[in-house]
């Protein structure tokens, strides 16, 4: 029978069993605290700012290849480099799909509440950072992307294949959040933990940018739509979203069912 790993106290948060000697994203998603709210927000705006940007530059090059290294090491780095930033602070997560993760594992120290806050955090973050990008990219960059414009994650099979995609997202999302799970499961990844991250969007984005558009992340997909406009197919968002949260939620569940529970 199943039974869960004893729970431990450290500085003030209550993690899981072995938790309790983990990295920071474990330990500092207790509450929804004003400081921690405040990291989601700016650590979002940056992540779909510059992250905005570099796959905006990427239409630039054509179908040569190099568009697609553009996109996924410029979206990687800035997420490896804005998770660094916040995770002593905040965990962090940067991406609805992870907080959903954190809720579905289970940990005491990450309720309904913090979840609220961070997503509400997250989603307001980079909207605000689609703005910025509004004002400071040229109107050229609106029309590129297959004449959807540069911020609007969708690609080739998006309107055709809407299937493929949504298993694509599901899945990209699912490597990228279980990634979250097991670096930050192990003592020994936390200085390396967030570059870990970061080159799991990479790798997806390499994998899938040309065919889906390559978000993994809501609230990168959703900030487009209310600032650019661009929600021109709303199914298809729609089913990028359900992708996206279901792939975050699966992600913490099956890490907590294979890793964090004892028989």
């Amino acid at each position: 029978r199943r039974r869960r790993v004893a729970r431990t106290e450290l500085g003030g948060s209550l993690l899981i069993g072995n938790m309790a000697d983990a990295p920071e994203l474990w330990q500092k998603t207790d509450r929804a605290e004003p400081k921690k709210i405040i990291a989601e927000f700016i650590g979002s705006l940056l992540f779909m700012f510059i992250g905005g940007a570099c796959s905006a530059n990427s239409t630039h090059f054509g179908d040569d290849g190099m568009g697609i290294v553009v996109a996924a090491l410029g979206n990687g780095f800035t997420l490896a480099v804005c998770v660094y930033c916040t995770c002593k602070i905040s965990g962090g997560h940067l991406n609805p799909a992870v907080s959903t993760g954190f809720v579905a594992c289970g940990l005491p120290n990450f309720r309904t509440g913090s979840y609220i806050g961070y997503v509400i955090a997250q989603l307001t973050g980079a909207a605000v950072g689609a703005i910025l990008l509004f004002i400071c990219m040229p109107a050229a960059a609106l029309e590129a992307h297959h004449g959807h414009g540069a911020f609007a994650t969708l690609g080739m099979l998006s309107l055709r294949h809407p299937m493929a995609v949504f298993f694509s997202e599901f899945f990209s999302t699912f490597f990228m959040v279980f990634t979250v799970f097991g670096v930050v499961h192990s003592y020994n990844c936390a200085s390396v933990g967030p570059l870990a991250i970061g080159l799991a969007l990479a790798c997806a984005c390499f994998g899938f940018y040309p065919y889906t558009g390559s978000c993994f992340n809501p609230a990168r997909t959703l900030a487009p739509i209310l600032v650019f406009g661009v929600g021109k197919y709303p199914w298809v968002y729609t089913l990028q979203l359900i992708a996206q949260t279901l792939g975050g939620f699966f992600a913490g569940k099956i890490f907590q069912r294979a890793f964090l529970l004892k028989r």
